[in-house]
């Protein structure tokens, strides 16, 4: 327990009272989202990674295991509330914190693109998880929470990209690329999603060999090239774009808020994105996008997961995606996408659009389901 509260140490620390509130959120992640449809003064929000000191002096008070889910469970059982929340739907110990409080409404809402199998969850054997209700992306999510988690699961896009209304104002002339920046050490060995270990210079090799095919494109077709950036450290991924294709071949646009990426890509004429959960948003708006197949050269199992709407897109090319890149391939993809009238685009995207990414202006559903009277 020593070397447990050793670790809380290095943390963050708040010294605030766990109120008695209606509603309690899990994880600092976007809750300001959250915060949109439920009144500030009826909520706590507490987090693993800054650490509240009456948890943890309960914790101790009590003799229990300094653990992410005693903590949970201690600050459920200070808070009282009535519905628990969390937008980090990839964590586990959340659909473990319902057995233990059966009469509370716990409910998770995807944030980010999900494909990685089972493994990824670390489920112990024989594990039941459970959840009230799971707001997802598109119908493909349905099948895939439910094969993890005990619980209903409502299809309503994406939270953050609901709050931004459908334009219909003429498109600029450029094609952005959406990047996939991670500020790593290109040596490091990770271990991806619990699937295995890689370095990180090997996820990097699809997008190395995209920039300079879109870099090829732009040229041949004579529009701007951007990029649109990831990180909030502009030096670095500005640097690490100009080592690929010189600086003079695209303008890098800065990521400065929650916002700042989504406003600037949805007024491009074209986008191009990999795995980047902003591209199948964008997907959604209807913009005109092009999509490629990230892979893992030295690994078949880790590409399949990173493949376009994995797992409801079984081929691997279509009309506005690939799995291969190159100039060829750019130039096909680029001409369907670009020269096609907006009718056509409309029908090609059609049979993807609504298992892929939903869209709920204003996240009506979700409003509902919070200001349910139980």
């Amino acid at each position: 327990m020593f070397k447990k509260i050793l670790i809380l140490f290095r943390k963050k620390w708040e010294f605030q009272k766990i109120k008695k509130v209606k509603y309690l959120i899990i994880g600092f992640d976007n809750s300001n989202l959250i915060l949109k449809y439920i009144p500030i003064n009826k909520t706590n929000i507490i987090s693993f990674k800054v650490i509240n000191f009456y948890i943890i002096f309960h914790l101790l008070l009590n003799n229990k295991k300094i653990s992410k889910l005693n903590y949970f469970k201690k600050a459920i059982e200070l808070a009282k509330p009535q519905i628990v929340v969390t937008l980090i739907d990839t964590d586990t110990d959340f659909y473990r914190l319902k057995k233990f409080f059966p009469t509370k409404k716990f409910i998770a809402i995807q944030n980010g693109y999900r494909a990685f199998p089972k493994k990824a969850y670390l489920i112990k054997k024989n594990e039941k998880l459970l959840c009230d209700v799971i707001f997802c992306f598109g119908k493909q999510n349905i099948d895939y929470y439910k094969s993890l988690i005990q619980t209903k699961v409502i299809v309503m896009g994406s939270v953050k990209n609901n709050l931004i209304p459908k334009s219909n104002l003429k498109k600029r002339k450029i094609i952005t690329y959406i990047s996939e920046f991670r500020l790593v050490e290109k040596n490091k060995k990770i271990n991806y999603f619990n699937l295995g270990h890689v370095y990180w210079k090997d996820t990097l090799i699809s997008e190395v060999k995209l920039l300079k095919a879109v870099n090829f494109l732009c040229k041949k077709r004579n529009i701007k090239f951007y990029i649109m950036g990831r990180s909030l450290n502009k030096n670095k991924e500005l640097q690490y774009y100009d080592d690929i294709i010189g600086k003079s071949n695209f303008t890098y646009v800065q990521r400065k808020n929650n916002f700042t990426s989504y406003n600037f890509v949805k007024n491009s004429q074209v986008i191009v994105s990999m795995t980047s959960t902003l591209g199948y948003e964008m997907f959604s708006r209807d913009n005109r996008i092009i999509f490629f197949s990230k892979k893992f050269y030295k690994n078949k199992i880790h590409s399949l997961n990173l493949r376009f709407g994995w797992p409801s897109v079984k081929k691997k090319k279509g009309f506005f995606y690939s799995d291969e890149i190159n100039n060829k391939e750019i130039l096909r993809l680029a001409k369907n996408v670009i020269d096609c009238s907006e009718s056509n685009w409309i029908k090609n995207k059609k049979n993807y659009k609504e298992n892929i990414m939903s869209y709920n202006f204003n996240n009506t559903l979700l409003k509902k389901e919070l200001n349910k009277k139980s």
